[in-house]
């Protein structure tokens, strides 16, 4: 990803492309990247996971459960604490609603990207 030099938007001044903060005011400055390149970057990983053959075990009883997904214990316990929590009944309910949260919460630059690579789905 290119990143490019950090400008903070509150005192305009020119930060290390690593900076997190301003080093003359403090105020958290947020990453820009060059949109296009990772639009094509992540279409690409994306087609490239997409090629690899499919697995044909079963078919699923419930559609709920269509899809199997491997992950450790403490992230299996951590997404069973979240349903309990929020009230929701289905894995993949729950894994909706993070990820409709996280992208409410991207920044300008990332929302772009993000849009950007569902407009071409």
């Amino acid at each position: 990803m290119e990143v490019n030099n950090m400008i903070c938007p509150k005192c305009n001044n020119e930060n290390s492309d690593k900076a997190m903060y301003c080093m003359y005011c403090a105020n958290k400055i947020g990453r820009t990247y060059n949109v296009e390149d990772n639009v094509e970057k992540i279409e690409s990983i994306v087609a490239a996971n997409n090629d690899k053959p499919k697995s044909k075990g079963k078919k699923a009883k419930n559609p709920n459960q269509a899809v199997n997904i491997k992950m450790s214990e403490d992230l299996k316990y951590d997404l069973e604490i979240f349903k309990a929590m929020m009230s929701i009944k289905f894995d993949y309910a729950a894994i909706s609603y993070l990820l409709q949260d996280w992208a409410e919460r991207l920044d300008p630059s990332e929302r772009a990207v993000y849009d950007a690579l569902r407009a071409r789905q």
